[in-house]
């Protein structure tokens, strides 16, 4: 009685109570209702197999192509293999009579079992025209496995100093190793101011001389730029330093116009004159300023 009598003064008490109380029992409802496991549905199951499924296909897709990978790296490989094949076969060609072979023959050897088109033919003929009396060298390729080699020698025209030769080309190099005396060959008597153009001067005469059989055994170009030409039979000719062509011009109208008895008394010609020639003989007679 006392309990309606208090509720029947506080309704607004009473309401909120309620509420409290059925709030309570819907979280203790949920709370019952998370904690147990949901069932596992055919659903469920089948998502499973096709989320397998598609891994399984991923997973025969990369193996396909790790398969063809090293399929074709493979046969790469073997025709590789098959197209750039070690070069077996070594030919060398040229008159070869005063290059050393074994120099030679040693840089060959590191062609073997090389690769056909790894090999740097470019290098290779660098090195063989750095051994002595190598003129040039020709290098050819011949698939599937050979090397042509093809070595010019040097073409001596001349002496220089006391082991220096002089080649066609008009460059200077040592003649050591060489196995032929050279000691018919003119000589060029210069310094390193004047050897330039001493070698080119010879180039420019030789053939000339030639032409009108007489051959040079001696050209001298001082450090002050005077020419001397000593030809066979031991006869000096002194040009001096200024126009050389018109000196050199009046030496070959003089050495026409005088016979083999003649020359063969003559000792120095001295071309050093307006239109003339200073003869000294043999017999140690000169006649200055004769005109020929």
């Amino acid at each position: 009685m006392a309990t309606s009598t208090f509720e029947n003064y506080f309704p607004g008490k009473q309401k909120n109570a309620k509420k409290r109380r059925n709030v309570e029992h819907k979280r203790n409802k949920n709370n019952g209702a998370s904690s147990r496991a949901k069932p596992v549905t055919t659903a469920t199951w089948l998502q499973a197999a096709m989320l397998l499924k598609k891994l399984f296909f991923r997973m025969l897709l990369v193996a396909f192509f790790i398969l063809v990978a090293a399929f074709v790296y493979e046969k790469r490989i073997v025709i590789n293999n098959f197209v750039n094949r070690p070069v077996t076969s070594i030919a060398v060609g040229g008159e070869m009579t005063n290059i050393d072979q074994v120099k030679l023959q040693m840089l060959l050897t590191n062609l073997v079992d090389q690769r056909f088109f790894e090999m740097d033919i470019e290098s290779l003929a660098l090195n063989i025209e750095q051994i002595p009396w190598v003129n040039d060298v020709q290098i050819r390729k011949q698939w599937p496995d050979q090397i042509k080699v093809m070595v010019s020698e040097r073409a001596p025209v001349a002496r220089w100093g006391a082991a220096g030769l002089v080649d066609s080309n008009g460059e200077v190099f040592s003649s050591d190793g060489a196995r032929i005396e050279f000691s018919s060959l003119p000589i060029l008597n210069g310094s390193e101011l004047t050897d330039s153009a001493l070698v080119e001067k010879f180039l420019e005469l030789e053939p000339m001389f030639a032409a009108k059989n007489i051959a040079i055994e001696q050209l001298s170009h001082s450090n002050t730029g005077s020419w001397s030409i000593k030809v066979a039979g031991g006869h000096d000719v002194v040009l001096g330093k200024h126009e050389f062509e018109k000196r050199l011009e009046r030496f070959f109208t003089l050495w026409k116009a005088t016979t083999l008895e003649q020359r063969a008394t003559v000792l120095t010609m001295d071309f050093r004159y307006s239109n003339g020639a200073a003869v000294s003989r043999r017999s140690n007679k000169k006649h200055d300023g004769e005109n020929r």
